[in-house]
């Protein structure tokens, strides 16, 4: 499986001027999973307040796991940051912008998303078909698991930054729950059983 790297710069810039626009409007509701929605021009109920934002529905194409990727990302270098709201009764966490921001904006900062992807070169000559006959292709399953890994790796981040304190409060470091690197190795070995997950780094006993 070879990983390819997207460069969704253009993208968190507006991500940015979408949660620029919560802000404005002094809304404390750009959690992660809103800013998705209105990015991917949901019409659902609770987004319709919104479709009057910057950059609703500019992008169709990209998944749910794959923005939440990319806002996780911009979280780690400090161009978003996270703070906490209150929603029927319950603590989320929610978006602000952070520090590292001008750096994006200014174009000095680029924001590179690794994606894991089968390459299948095409011919275009007979010989070249020939040769190409014996290299490995993609099965549907191996698709439905890489699939499957971006969509876990991309809940398991979520679930980590809503995880909340006995009291309701947001925890002050999500990472010390699980390490970025512990959740990029789960999804990666899909563990299946207890024994399998204690053998990932950071997991322990």
């Amino acid at each position: 499986m070879e990983r390819i790297q997207s460069d969704m710069t253009q993208e968190a810039k507006e991500i940015v001027d979408i949660i620029k626009q919560f802000e404005s409007t002094n809304n404390s509701k750009a959690t992660p999973n809103v800013v998705s929605e209105i990015y991917r021009g949901s019409k659902t109920q609770r987004i319709k307040p919104y479709i009057s934002f910057p950059h609703y529905g500019k992008n169709t194409t990209a998944t749910h796991e794959e923005i939440i990727l990319l806002i996780h990302e911009m979280l780690r270098k400090n161009i978003l940051e996270e703070t906490s709201t209150k929603a029927q009764h319950m603590t989320l966490p929610s978006l602000k912008i952070g520090p590292a921001v001008d750096g994006l904006m200014s174009g000095k900062v680029n924001i590179i998303i690794t994606f894991g992807k089968k390459v299948v070169k095409k011919a275009s000559t007979e010989n070249e078909k020939e040769e190409l006959v014996s290299l490995p292709t993609q099965t549907p399953q191996e698709t439905a698991t890489e699939q499957l890994r971006i969509k876990l790796l991309a809940e398991l981040f979520n679930l980590r930054d809503t995880i909340q304190n006995e009291d309701g409060s947001m925890v002050y470091n999500p990472s010390l729950i699980f390490s970025d690197r512990s959740i990029e190795e789960m999804s990666r070995v899909l563990p299946q059983t207890t024994d399998d997950l204690r053998r990932i780094e950071g997991i322990g006993k």
